[in-house]
């Protein structure tokens, strides 16, 4: 793996989440917490209006504007107080306001479809409205409240509608409270990460320093080990045990015929699917001792005679891992044997000649 890929890798595995989680927390988990918040308190605004009804009978009052007791009128101001509710309203079956906790609203009409066609139809209503907007009356809110619509009957005869407006500001700030803590937490672990990261890029800066003065260093050597064995005109090549060129110098390349590195010595020479008979580095990797033989080859230049030196390199338990090939281009020697024969064939013609003239 390069530096730039793991630079990447830990800049994916540390900042994704860093990004993701705190985004995952505002668009997913808070309005999680809120929806499910608000459905629950809709159920309970429905059942607490529905309870208030029932206590405070209102089936059996005259729903009309100014038609309400006063002593009446007391007893559901002190239910507001008593519940801490945001408003309380009553409606006349024609949706006029004909008593509010808040004058103000006294005598608005709602001709809305959700009170025509679903509250006056016997239907419960619940909405949630959020601080600063306005409500279902067009009432600026001050508080986060559940609107409650109760339809009063009589019967089957629509008389009006009781509606609370129930305050979740305390339970919606503890939502927002849970929140503020998760993004506390996840800033965290964020901070956590992008200092892990900073760790782990500055540990990566060192080793990559280190293998970079290592790959250096090998790089040194094998140059300096090449230029040696070039010096000395040797060809080299390093085997497996399954025979597959491992590596080749360069004077290996040219008297072999070119870079066979990653093929299989017996099909990139011969091509032969299976070991040559007689191969010197077979016999290596089996006795485990060094072999030579000479060979020669027929090119464009004539023919060319070279030495090869078989030896096997072992592990440091002793056990065969390879077999390192020398070639040795023995051309000169070979020519200048044939010469050194044909110069002592001639001497020892010479002395015959010279001795039987004696003779005569």
């Amino acid at each position: 793996m390069t530096r730039r890929n793991l630079i990447k890798q830990i800049a994916l595995i540390v900042l994704l989440p860093s990004i993701i989680l705190p985004l995952v927390n505002v668009f997913f988990i808070q309005p999680a917490f809120m929806s499910i918040l608000v459905e629950e308190n809709k159920d309970e605004a429905i059942r607490l209006a529905t309870y208030l009804k029932s206590s405070l009978d209102l089936e059996q009052n005259e729903l009309v504007s100014g038609a309400l007791p006063k002593k009446f009128l007391e007893e559901i101001e002190n239910i507001r107080k008593e519940l801490n509710l945001y408003k309380l309203n009553i409606f006349s079956s024609s949706g006029e306001v004909i008593y509010s906790t808040e004058p103000v609203e006294t005598g608005y009409v709602t001709q809305e479809d959700f009170f025509v066609k679903g509250v006056a139809a016997g239907r419960p209503h619940a909405v949630y409205v959020q601080k600063g907007h306005k409500s279902l009356e067009d009432m600026s809110i001050s508080a986060d409240v559940v609107e409650a619509y109760v339809p009063i009957m009589k019967g089957d005869r629509f008389m009006g509608a009781f509606e609370i407006y129930y305050d979740i500001t305390y339970a919606k700030n503890e939502i927002d409270g849970i929140g503020n803590i998760v993004s506390l937490v996840l800033f965290i672990v964020t901070i956590l990460l992008l200092s892990t990261m900073a760790i782990i890029f500055a540990r990566t800066q060192k080793i990559t320093s280190m293998q970079k003065k290592t790959e250096d260093a090998l790089i040194t050597e094998k140059l300096k080990s090449e230029t040696i064995i070039a010096a000395l005109g040797e060809g080299l090549s390093i085997q497996d045990t399954s025979y597959r060129v491992l590596y080749q110098n360069q004077v290996h390349r040219d008297l072999a015929g070119g870079d066979k590195t990653g093929q299989y010595c017996h099909l990139a020479y011969q091509q032969k699917d299976q070991v040559c008979d007689g191969c010197h580095l077979a016999m290596a990797f089996a006795d485990g001792r060094i072999h030579k033989s000479e060979q020669c080859r027929t090119t464009d230049k004539g023919t060319i005679y070279y030495e090869i030196i078989a030896s096997p390199l072992r592990d440091s338990k002793g056990e065969i891992i390879a077999g390192i090939e020398v070639v040795r281009d023995i051309t000169d020697r070979k020519r200048l044997e044939e010469q050194l024969r044909h110069a002592q064939k001639m001497e020892a013609l010479g002395t015959l000649t010279g001795g039987i003239s004696h003779e005569f």
